[in-house]
């Protein structure tokens, strides 16, 4: 139970990727964490390590709530596993830090704490919509939670966004697709989505866009006359496929907007340097985000600002952590036009020990 800020765990990223290596042994061990949130955090107030965080809710590790209200007194932070131990973070300005950690170990203190959890647990609610891909429309118990008929809000229920995009795919989608086009592979059967998932006829919205892309499934796209796109057959319910004109139309588009905008960039990523990323995200700031396992096994919608904003920012760390050659943007096009013209579609580049073993979140 977190009621204050994350700020005093993020300050240092080298804590950062040692804590969640210690996560990933805890989940191993099928450890499951319930963590409430007091609604309404600033976007600063985010995790910065929101990309991991995200996927460890989508397995299932982790699942948030929130409770509406004030934070109680000086306490920022609260855990609990019952019967075995407790603690709580309370602020404290006769230390250095300003922070006082007090863990327990004593069956009443224990109780204490698991007694607050409970309440806190009580009065909170899950704000994200799971399952996003596979049943647009929402669980019967996730309509509760949601307008009456349970359906994704549209477009004018959200703020509008400021341009800004950056999205992680295995081959263009949502945000590069347009309404005709997805309307074009769905041939009458996907159900309604909003309008802001899809770009527009006219083209790129103004803001910086940042594109990341899975190099051989483009190939693949490019070799074939069709092919199935993942994403898209989960929303529809069955194999969707995008006809390679579609694909090369595109591409063209993509680089159309690269050669006029230098706030237009692309990635090419290794597939085996891709699977590390482990889910596909889609993110515009201050509006909304879209993500899902690359196995499709989970996915997210959140139109929360906060949320939005931390995945944005995450994204954007992603990008400066990507190696240089994969979004070297002379190299992109170069690579772009090559395939486009048919050439070089079938060889693929050697996986270097390096790429082999990329990842994004080195652990200490």
């Amino acid at each position: 139970m977190c009621h204050g800020n994350y700020n005093w765990m993020v300050s240092d990223m080298a804590f950062v990727a040692a804590f969640l290596e210690k996560l990933q042994r805890a989940f191993a061990r099928g450890t499951t964490i319930t963590l409430i949130n007091r609604k309404g955090y600033a976007i600063a107030d985010i995790a910065a390590f929101a990309g991991p965080w995200l996927i460890a809710h989508l397995k299932g590790h982790i699942r948030s709530r929130y409770y509406e209200g004030e934070m109680p007194g000086n306490l920022r932070f609260i855990a609990s596993i019952r019967e075995y131990w407790s603690a709580r973070v309370l602020e404290d300005p006769e230390v250095e830090d300003s922070l006082f950690l007090a863990m327990y170990t004593d069956v009443l203190d224990i109780r204490r704490e698991v007694a607050e959890c409970d309440e806190y647990l009580a009065i909170s609610r899950p704000l994200s919509q799971y399952h996003f891909l596979q049943s647009p429309a929402g669980t019967p118990a996730e309509k509760k939670l949601w307008p009456a008929d349970g359906c994704l809000p549209g477009w004018n229920d959200l703020e509008a966004p400021d341009g800004s995009f950056f999205a992680s795919m295995r081959v263009p989608g949502f945000g590069v697709m347009t309404r005709a086009e997805f309307d074009q592979v769905a041939e009458g059967r996907a159900p309604e989505l909003p309008a802001f998932l899809f770009a527009g006829d006219a083209g790129f919205a103004p803001g910086p866009h940042k594109l990341v892309l899975c190099a051989e499934d483009v190939q693949e796209g490019l070799l074939k006359s069709r092919r199935m796109h993942e994403a898209l057959s989960e929303v529809m319910g069955q194999r969707a496929f995008v006809p390679q004109s579609m694909l090369r139309a595109q591409l063209r588009r993509i680089l159309a907007a690269m050669a006029q905008r230098d706030d237009f960039e692309v990635a090419l990523v290794p597939r085996v340097a891709f699977a590390s990323l482990q889910m596909d995200l889609i993110c515009w700031r201050n509006s909304a985000t879209v993500a899902w396992l690359q196995d499709r096994t989970e996915s997210v919608y959140s139109f929360d600002e906060a949320t939005s904003g931390a995945f944005y920012g995450f994204m954007g760390f992603l990008w400066g952590r990507l190696m240089a050659g994969w979004k070297n943007q002379d190299r992109v096009r170069r690579q772009l036009r090559r395939w486009l013209a048919g050439k070089g579609l079938e060889s693929t580049e050697p996986d270097s020990a390096i790429v082999r073993g990329w990842r994004l979140f080195p652990m200490a």
